[in-house]
């Protein structure tokens, strides 16, 4: 339950019942209730929906694969390469100035 344990759970609770106080806290419960039951049904809508067109098409498939392997390459280059570390800060400054000029 959104890794939420019962101690935690416990004082959102005290914190809510002395916030609010206990003759609204009810109420606020049935509302937040309402609120997500109605989320849920309109999330289950949009999937329902979704899923009847036919999800993703091939083409989107192929195009998240093409992304998942040029990331995969970007990531082995970074690591095959890793950057150049200076010892010399100063030297690191007056590099950056002449490449901007």
């Amino acid at each position: 339950m959104f890794g939420i344990g019962i101690p935690e759970l416990i004082i959102i609770l005290i914190i809510a019942f002395v916030v609010v106080g206990p003759e609204k806290l009810p109420k606020l419960a049935r509302s937040l209730g309402k609120g997500f039951y109605e989320l849920r049904r309109a999330t289950d809508g949009v999937r329902e929906e979704f899923e009847k067109s036919g999800g993703f098409s091939e083409e989107t498939l192929s195009i998240k694969e093409e992304r998942r392997a040029t990331k995969d390459e970007h990531l082995t280059i970074k690591r095959e390469n890793p950057p150049i570390k200076t010892e010399n800060k100063e030297e690191d400054a007056g590099a950056k100035k002449e490449d901007r000029a």
